[in-house]
């Protein structure tokens, strides 16, 4: 007997399978998470990622007048603030352009958080940092743009587990294990959420469309394809923090630290995605804190784009394995019809050949 084997479509499945590409599961990718120092907080759950943010971007100013007269700035609107945890940056009133940026802009509306790298601390704030600028009289500036502002969302499980001891009367954290994994999944309410990056503007789901993704988060359809194939996810105390942790302005007087680094689906021209979370709101059901991204494009050509703004994790269920199940549930299945369809398609050459 001989079995008829289509390689190419045998081969076209692998190279899906290890992209993610299959499409109506939900696909789960090798991710690993490391963790240094002490969180002391159970953060484990299934939750909804949440996350508000717009480009950040670095230009030079050069002042052509008194320095504090260059930015007609004002405080940050009530409406930008997910964009801008704390009382960071001072946002412009009036555009800035000409013979300051050397035909460059900064548009009304842009939030400046930064001079020379230094973190500004609302208008005051902003007085000061160019009040200390005595010895040129140019800077280099670092804005956000709100104007081009949009939310991302996702599923993010967590599972944590602990390890308590008794030090002289008292229970004491002495270890923690912490793994966190991205899933891919449409969500509920995925079409919402590309209207409003599409609009440039901040979404927030109903309740409705939050218990949906409770109920379903397990079962969620895999988009066409996946945003990424691995990643890496680290999470620190904020006792640990090292020197450039300390000195990142986005993680001041947060409790702990989460940085994701995922690698990028070839299919989408690959890349490595790092995302800083800065955890600074830790409860039972929602979590909050400032939120940083940098994408490193890898074709055609590498392109490094910032985002920063602020993300919120909703709790949708308590940690379990269901999409592990689930998923393996389809792909047996999945295999049951697939093995089905290899049956029916091999063809059998006769034992005695036939008579001519």
């Amino acid at each position: 007997m001989k079995q008829l084997v289509n390689t190419k479509m045998l081969g076209a499945i692998l190279i899906c399978a290890v992209l993610g590409l299959v499409p109506g599961r939900a696909v789960g990718f090798l991710q690993t998470t490391k963790v240094d120092g002490r969180i002391g907080a159970d953060v484990g759950a299934v939750w909804l990622g949440l996350y508000y943010t717009a480009p950040t971007f670095r230009m030079r100013v050069e002042f052509k007048s008194d320095k504090q007269q260059t930015f007609p700035v004002a405080p940050v609107p009530a409406e930008l603030r997910p964009l801008m945890p704390g009382d960071t940056g001072a946002v412009l009133t009036e555009e800035v352009s000409g013979e300051h940026t050397k035909g460059a802009t900064l548009f009304k509306g842009d939030i400046i958080t930064a001079v020379d790298g230094l973190p500004v601390a609302g208008v005051e704030g902003l007085s000061e940092r160019l009040a200390a600028i005595d010895d040129k009289d140019w800077a280099i500036i670092t804005i956000v743009r709100p104007s081009l502002k949009q939310t991302a969302a996702n599923i993010v499980k967590i599972r944590y587990g602990s390890k308590v001891e008794e030090i002289d009367g008292a229970s004491v954290i002495t270890g923690e294990t912490i793994f966190v994994q991205w899933l891919d999944g449409v969500l509920p309410f995925a079409d919402e959420v590309e209207a409003a990056r599409q609009g440039k503007s901040l979404f927030m789901p109903s309740s409705a469309q939050i218990d949906a993704a409770g109920k379903n988060w397990y079962r969620l359809e895999s988009p066409e394809y996946s945003l990424f194939v691995g990643g890496e996810h680290r999470v620190v105390g904020a006792d640990d923090y090292e020197l450039e942790l300390r000195k990142d302005p986005n993680l001041e007087s947060t409790e702990f630290a989460m940085i994701s680094t995922m690698k990028g689906n070839p299919a989408l021209g690959g890349g490595t995605t790092i995302a800083i979370y800065g955890f600074r709101e830790v409860g039972s059901d929602k979590m909050s804190g400032s939120y940083v991204q940098s994408s490193m494009a890898s074709a055609p050509f590498p392109i490094s784009i910032d985002f920063i703004g602020a993300f919120k994790l909703i709790k949708l269920a308590e940690f379990s394995m269901k999409d592990a199940e689930f998923r393996k549930s389809e792909e047996d299945k999945q295999a049951g019809v697939e093995d089905k369809q290899n049956w029916d398609s091999i063809q059998l050459e006769p034992d005695v050949p036939a008579r001519p």
